[in-house]
C-alpha cells in the first residue's frame, strides 16, 4: 500500500470526528464570546465526549447495534475516500441507518433513545440523495466509480449544479437533525456521535468531488464546508431554518437536472 493511500485512509479515520469536535468547540467558543460569557478553550467537546464513551452502558444490546452502525459508516467513508464504487458506499451508508432502525424497531424501550431516534433520522435523511448522486454520476461519466472523474472534460459540478446544492441542503437538515448535545450522556450516545460525524463527512467529500478530480482537493472543500456550515449554524440565517419545507421542491429540481444530464450524454 502507497504513502498516498495510508494518508488518506488516515483522513477518512480521524479527520470526521477530529474536524466534528473542533467546529462544535468553534462554535461554543463565539456563542460564549456573543454572551459575554467566559470563553471555553476550543478542545473542550473532546474531554466531554471521552467521558461520554468511558461511561457503563446501559444496554448493552443497544452499544452492539450502535457500534456494527458506526462501522458500516466508517467503511463508507473510507471506501469513498478511496474512490470506490458510489454504489458500494451507499451500501454501507443505508446498512448503517437501517440497522439503526431495525434494533429500534426490535426494542424499542433500548434503541429507541432520543440520541438513536436523531441519529436515524438524521442518516435516513440522506438516502435518498445517495441514489440520486449514484445516477448522476452515471449520467455524467458512464460509470460508478469515482476513480473515472479523473477522465471527464468537465467538472461533476458544471453538468450538474443543482443536485450539488440539494447535497449542500440535505447536508445541513442532517446536521440540524443530529444529537446536539456534544457532551453526551454515556456511550450509546457518543457512538451516535461519531457515526453523525463519519455520515456528514461522507456528503462533505461528496460535496468536495463535485468540483476537484482529487481526494487532496475533495478534502479540503470538505473542511470548508464543514467550518462553513458550523458558521451559518451560529448566524442563524432564517432560510436554513425553513429549508425542510421546500424538499418536494429541491429534489424535483435535481430530478429535472439529472434528465438534462441524460438527454445531454445518452441521446
Amino acid at each position: 500500500m502507497s504513502l498516498v493511500l495510508v494518508l488518506i485512509l488516515l483522513a477518512c479515520l480521524f479527520g470526521p470526528p477530529l474536524l466534528g469536535g473542533l467546529t462544535a468547540g468553534l462554535l461554543e467558543y463565539c456563542q460564549a464570546k456573543k454572551e459575554g460569557r467566559p470563553l471555553p478553550p476550543l478542545l473542550l467537546p473532546f474531554p466531554g465526549f471521552l467521558a461520554g464513551l468511558r461511561q457503563p452502558a446501559a444496554d448493552r444490546w443497544a452499544l452492539q447495534w450502535a457500534l456494527l452502525s458506526l462501522t458500516l459508516q466508517v467503511a463508507a467513508m473510507c471506501l469513498l475516500g478511496l474512490q470506490r464504487s458510489l454504489p458500494s458506499v451507499l451500501l454501507f451508508q443505508a446498512a448503517g441507518a437501517w440497522s439503526l432502525l431495525l434494533a429500534a424497531a426490535i426494542r424499542p424501550e433500548a434503541a429507541g433513545t432520543p440520541d438513536v431516534s436523531r441519529t436515524i433520522r438524521s442518516l435516513l435523511i440522506q438516502q435518498p440523495l445517495l441514489f440520486l448522486m449514484a445516477a448522476g454520476l452515471f449520467f455524467a461519466t458512464g460509470s460508478f466509480s469515482l476513480n473515472n472523474l479523473s477522465e471527464t472534460p468537465r467538472l461533476l459540478g458544471i453538468d450538474l449544479p443543482l443536485l450539488w446544492l440539494v447535497l449542500l441542503g440535505v447536508a445541513q437538515v442532517s446536521r440540524d437533525n443530529a444529537p446536539a448535545s456534544s457532551s453526551p450522556a454515556g456511550p450509546v450516545a457518543a457512538v451516535m456521535r461519531l457515526s453523525q460525524c463519519y455520515a456528514s463527512g461522507c456528503l462533505l467529500l461528496l460535496a468536495g468531488f463535485f468540483w476537484t478530480r482529487s481526494v487532496a482537493g475533495a478534502i479540503v472543500a470538505a473542511v470548508v464546508l464543514q467550518v462553513a456550515f458550523s458558521l451559518l449554524r451560529f448566524v442563524r440565517t432564517p432560510w436554513l431554518s425553513k429549508l425542510a419545507n421546500y424538499w418536494g421542491y429541491a429534489f424535483f429540481a435535481s430530478g429535472l437536472n439529472l434528465l438534462w444530464v441524460y438527454i445531454k450524454y445518452w441521446q
